[in-house]
């Protein structure tokens, strides 16, 4: 019985806490991604695109250029 009624009074908040914090998580991943793509611009060899690249056993290769910033 008291789960049921601090569930019908927290559930209001709950929802709207997890919307807000969704909408955080995905600000701060555009900003994240913004900042690292304009870091990239004047680093020597990050503009080379995916297909010129090919693939790479080491996923940190891909984090070293631009376009995959880009995308994300």
């Amino acid at each position: 019985l008291i789960f049921i009624v601090l569930l019908r009074y927290l559930a209001g908040i709950m929802v709207w806490v997890k919307i807000f914090l969704v909408i955080a998580v995905v600000a701060y991943g555009i900003a994240h991604c913004s900042i690292k793509y304009v870091n990239l611009k004047d680093t020597p060899g990050a503009n080379i695109t995916l297909q010129q690249l090919g693939f790479q056993p080491d996923f940190s290769v891909y984090l070293h250029i631009r376009q995959t910033w880009l995308a994300f």
